[in-house]
């Protein structure tokens, strides 16, 4: 179990031990990025994740559980857009339910990724947000680039894996 200070208790899985978080998950990513990602369905994000392998793998996705409710998700995938396809591997889909914000699960979840790319051998992790540069950089990500996705502009994220889990491990 995890423990934040402060929170309830939390454990971190992955999404390929509990198949039955599978489509809860599909219907949570989508609505949240379905507007961004233009031919994106569903059934789609429901395959991406039904795909995903126990870890640490790519692709693989990591669940944080309270007993059997479903608290975020987070992604180590090889490709997250078309628009950015020179770099990988990515950190994706980092969502966390309105109701467990700010309980250290977010950082958690991100924190098993960076991990996971670690026990893999990736030298540098990426990631896109449009709104949450600020966060990321709080967990020790730089600005990398900027990328156009139709509308949208994004920041492209990179992390050094090693330097990044040698201070989680002095933490």
């Amino acid at each position: 179990m995890t423990r934040q200070p402060g929170s309830a208790a939390f454990r971190i899985e992955y999404l390929a031990q509990h198949p039955e978080h599978v489509a809860p998950l599909a219907t949570l990513h989508y609505s949240q990025w379905h507007a961004m990602l233009p031919g994106w369905t569903y059934a789609t994000a429901f395959a991406e994740l039904a795909s995903h392998r126990d870890g640490p793998a790519i692709p693989s996705t990591v669940i944080a559980l309270d007993g059997d409710a479903l608290l975020g998700s987070c992604s180590l995938l090889a490709d997250d857009h078309d628009a950015v396809r020179a770099h990988s591997p990515w950190l994706a889909s980092l969502y966390v339910l309105g109701q467990y914000r700010r309980r250290g699960i977010g950082r958690a979840l991100a924190g098993r990724i960076v991990a996971d790319a670690a026990a893999l051998g990736v030298g540098t992790l990426y990631l896109y947000t449009h709104d949450g540069m600020r966060y990321y950089e709080t967990l020790g990500w730089r600005a990398h680039a900027k990328h156009t996705f139709s509308t949208l502009e994004v920041d492209v994220m990179a992390i050094d894996v090693d330097r990044a889990s040698a201070r989680a491990g002095h933490a």
